[in-house]
């Protein structure tokens, strides 16, 4: 008759760890290797893309515009025969208060650029016994704009007492004895400020211009009279 020992199995119920059935302890082994969850798989991504310093459907910093100038047309005759064409063509008048001045032109060119003449006019050029008379308030103002066409960008006036003049023996003052003022602007036109006592004057402007197709400078002069 054989026997079965049972011993093994006793001890192993019986023996003790750390006052834990040893039992015990192998089966929390076992679970903590069988119910830990497998990890998951790691999915390679694609690398993010660098955002933009100003995305392109956005709208950029906000910038104060500038002035818009005079409309260019794209037909503009372009060079020298453009230049040629075009500058017979150009009114070279001012208009002072309804009166109608000689415009004397220095710097005048394409708008393009591409094409430029530039003279050096010496002192009262233009100014004669038929130049303009205005008839003005002292204190008064003035109001100068171009021909039809013609945008003042610019402008200044120096004033002369008449008597300083005898254009018959041609007798000028030194036009630097003179500071001249800046013409401001109302709109279109520039504002001329007479600013004198009662008398004859000689007024001498120099101003910036430009048209569709041309811009330049030149000079042109009056005569007032204020009452």
């Amino acid at each position: 008759m054989r026997h079965i020992r049972a011993a093994p199995l006793v001890l192993v119920g019986t023996m003790r760890l750390s006052r834990f059935p040893l039992i015990l302890v192998l089966a929390l082994v076992a679970c903590t290797q069988a119910c830990a969850p497998s990890p998951e798989p790691i999915t390679p991504q694609s690398p993010r893309p660098t955002p933009s310093a100003q995305p392109a459907d956005s709208p950029g910093p906000a910038t104060e515009s500038p002035a818009p100038p005079t409309p260019t047309s794209g037909s503009c005759p372009a060079g020298e025969a453009g230049f040629r064409q075009l500058a017979p063509l150009l009114d070279r008048t001012l208009r002072l208060d309804g009166a109608t001045l000689k415009l004397i032109t220095a710097s005048i060119g394409n708008r393009s650029g591409d094409w430029v003449v530039d003279d050096v006019i010496p002192p009262w050029v233009g100014l004669g016994e038929d130049t303009p008379t205005v008839a003005a308030s002292a204190q008064a103002s003035g109001s100068l704009a171009g021909s039809d066409g013609m945008a003042l960008t610019a402008g200044t006036v120096v004033i002369f007492e008449a008597s300083l003049f005898d254009i018959g023996r041609d007798v000028y003052p030194d036009p630097s004895s003179a500071r001249p003022t800046t013409l401001g602007r109302d709109g279109e036109t520039l504002v001329v400020p007479y600013g004198r006592a009662t008398g004859r004057w000689v007024l001498e402007f120099h101003v910036g211009w430009e048209t569709q197709c041309l811009a330049g400078d030149g000079i042109a002069h009056a005569f007032v009279e204020t009452r």
